[in-house]
């Protein structure tokens, strides 16, 4: 193994160099990254988020330097460093900018292949299309009932948590705890229309020991399996090699076939989440687009296919799982985390605090203790300054 990546990392600073020699052009920086210095990183206890910080903070002092270009893992790495330059990469000219990773997995990896985040091309252009109507802010805000119920219940949890003997004269619990079941709780009910049962007991419930087998953390054996599958997939799929829990693919993949079973049983059983909005398309259905309930960048993010072009792009039930699976990754542990680094903040910051407190109290007040999704949207400026982090502290 060490002589591999020592290959792999030969490999790769050797392309940097010819990429110095091919592309150094007035504002684009070819950095000196590569994956042993990547590898090293790692084995110093360097998190991912710190190694690619740097090495953009180091492209950014390179004036004017508007991109910088890196070979790391198999892949070449853009910094876009330029705001107007980045607003047209993420927005206006996404479409052009589809295969973002080659991380694929091997061929006996089907739900990953399967995943929006790893298909490449017009496969990629396609399947991007055909979903788009199933983010818009209108199904959103149809589904903030079910994410409201399910802080309703983290609420409840908590007051019960807080009243308990053990926790009697002192205002303390555990945040990890109440946030992971409220985050799996409400994705699993907008998502799958599912009751994960995250509130029935103290302990983590199933759906939440899934979800955290489920994502992918990069360590110094998580980078390895990376190299792995990248050089050499044939050896992956013959250890059953996988980024992400085979057992935590296989539960979830179980869920989504029960419930599209119990709903084509059931007669044609609607419901208003992601899961039933998939089924729809696999049927060629096309979702109608209501372009008034669409926000500006929506409009934007948005890739025209034409009708007949979109039928042309099916999607059958390993598919489905795909985008599902990848529901749990994207919306499980990056909530949770959100979620309690703004919690330390909140508690860190009294002040702050309490000027969000009191404006939440003005809105129940007058709303008469229920909220909806444009109150909170809309009617909340400094609740939404904290959450992301504006310029308040």
């Amino acid at each position: 193994m060490c002589g591999v990546v020592a290959l792999w990392g030969y490999l790769n600073y050797k392309n940097n160099l010819e990429n110095k020699q091919e592309i150094e052009q007035e504002g684009v920086l070819v950095t000196d990254a590569n994956t042993l210095s990547f590898l090293w990183n790692t084995i110093t206890g360097k998190s991912f988020v710190e190694t690619v910080t740097e090495t953009y903070k180091a492209i950014k002092m390179k004036s004017p330097v508007k991109v910088g270009v890196d070979k790391v893992l198999g892949s070449t790495t853009y910094y876009v460093c330029d705001l107007d330059l980045t607003r047209r990469v993420f927005v206006k000219d996404f479409d052009h900018f589809g295969d973002r990773t080659s991380m694929s997995g091997g061929e006996s990896d089907k739900y990953v292949q399967k995943m929006l985040m790893t298909l490449t091309g017009e496969r990629w252009k396609g399947v991007r299309a055909k979903m788009s109507p199933t983010f818009t802010t209108g199904r959103i805000r149809r589904m903030f009932r079910a994410v409201n119920e399910s802080g309703e219940k983290m609420c409840r949890f908590l007051e019960q948590e807080l009243s308990s003997t053990k926790y009697k004269n002192v205002a303390y619990t555990d945040l990890e705890r109440a946030y992971s079941k409220f985050t799996m709780d409400a994705v699993a009910s907008v998502a799958f229309g599912v009751d994960a049962k995250a509130f029935e007991t103290r302990e983590k419930g199933i759906f939440e020991k899934m979800g955290e087998k489920l994502q992918f953390r990069m360590n110094f054996l998580g980078v390895i399996k990376m190299l792995l599958i990248e050089i050499a997939p044939k050896v992956g799929d013959y250890v059953d090699l996988s980024l992400f829990s085979r057992e935590a693919q296989e539960f979830f993949a179980g869920m989504v076939k029960s419930v599209i079973a119990q709903r084509e049983a059931s007669g044609g059983e609607r419901r208003e989440d992601f899961l039933q909005l998939m089924m729809e398309l696999r049927k060629e259905k096309i979702i109608e687009k209501n372009d008034e309930e669409l926000e500006t960048f929506e409009k934007e993010a948005q890739i025209k296919l034409k009708d007949e072009e979109m039928r042309k792009v099916t999607l059958d039930e390993d598919d489905i799982i795909g985008q599902s699976i990848l529901f749990i990754l994207g919306g499980y542990d990056t909530t949770l985390a959100g979620h309690l680094f703004c919690a330390y903040t909140l508690a860190t910051h009294p002040a702050v605090q309490e000027k969000l407190y009191e404006e939440i109290e003005q809105v129940l007040k007058e709303t008469g203790g229920t909220l909806s999704y444009d109150e909170v949207m809309n009617g909340m400026p400094y609740l939404d300054m904290v959450f992301n982090g504006n310029g308040i502290i």
